[in-house]
């Protein structure tokens, strides 16, 4: 349940950096760079979901070994109460199912987040670019005033 509302609210942020950066492109260069980023996290989600596909046995097989090597371990914390089982077979190996899954959704999770990393880095790059050709422009009207004598000279505080 929480996976699937994370997963909901990434996407949600996701789609409103997206828009808010397609809002902001202005030149050839600002959209190529959109489309790279774009391709660029689609072909990493759609690998990383056809690895998943292609290696789950490894992965929970990875997973389940190392629940078993964690079973097997000493521990110094707590004694494991009477009647625990902590080599319990079945329950290993749904844990070992569970953490692959979950390790499948942190890996996509990830990439998402630095989808929207490559669009809020654009995004800023475009609006410093704004900023500088504006304080351009503001410095060269006020160089290029034209009021008369007294009234051009009381932009400062008076002395």
């Amino acid at each position: 349940m929480s996976y699937d509302a994370d997963h909901a609210m990434q996407q949600m942020h996701l789609e409103a950096v997206k828009e808010q950066t397609i809002r902001l492109l202005q030149t050839d260069a600002d959209w190529k760079r959109f489309r790279s980023n774009l391709t660029s996290a689609q072909k990493q989600i759609d690998d990383e979901k056809q690895s998943y596909k292609d290696e789950y046995a490894q992965r929970v097989s990875k997973a389940y070994q190392e629940l078993q090597r964690k079973a097997g371990a000493k521990t110094y914390d707590y004694p494991t109460p009477f009647g625990t089982d902590r080599f319990n077979k079945d329950r290993n190996q749904q844990q070992a199912h569970k953490m692959a899954r979950h390790e499948h959704a942190q890996r996509l999770y990830r990439i998402r987040e630095a989808e929207i990393a490559g669009y809020e880095s654009l995004g800023e790059d475009i609006r410093t670019r704004g900023r500088l050709k504006d304080h351009a422009h503001d410095d060269f009207a006020r160089a290029v005033d034209r009021r008369d004598g007294q009234d051009r000279r009381v932009s400062g505080p008076e002395r």
